[in-house]
């Protein structure tokens, strides 16, 4: 029989927490969030490099269904922006931007395009962006995507 030794490595931050007089979550959440501060500007500015992409995209001929190829690309594209946003704190921008990535793959596995498929949810992520869109408004819309998507599922080739 094999004997099996387990070892459970304490992370600094633990060990911080944990000593006497040590770091509290709250000092430990300011600490973070003075670091996010140094980063912030440069992710705005792929957010909107990845937006602008993505806005190139939702200007093209939207009856005309894109090759699998570019549906990857507006992927990968949201899937930078989603990123990006990682430190701006927007949830409803990034849930957006989610189910953007989830349209585009349930679409990149069937032939069905509705005219403009992926145009509502690139135009919210827009507004969630801009900070036009109040809390309610932006939860309906969110849901409308998802019904949008649950459609999309339904029509994948099995």
């Amino acid at each position: 029989m094999t004997a099996l030794t387990a070892r459970r490595i304490e992370l600094r931050l633990e060990q911080m927490v944990g000593a006497e007089r040590g770091l509290t979550a709250r000092h430990a959440l300011m600490a973070a969030d003075r670091r996010l501060d140094l980063i912030r500007d440069d992710c705005r500015r792929e957010l909107d490099l990845r937006l602008e992409r993505l806005n190139a995209f939702a200007r093209r001929d939207p009856a005309q269904r894109p090759p699998d190829q570019t549906l990857e690309r507006v992927i990968l594209e949201a899937e930078a922006a989603l990123t990006a946003c990682g430190a701006l704190n927007r949830p409803m921008l990034g849930r957006a931007l989610g189910l953007l990535c989830a349209m585009a793959d349930a679409l990149m596995h069937t032939r069905y395009w509705p005219e403009g498929a992926l145009n509502p949810a690139i135009n919210l992520v827009g507004l969630c962006r801009a900070g036009d869109l109040p809390g309610p408004q932006g939860e309906v819309m969110l849901q409308a995507l998802e019904r949008c998507l649950a459609q999309y599922l339904r029509h994948i080739e099995r």
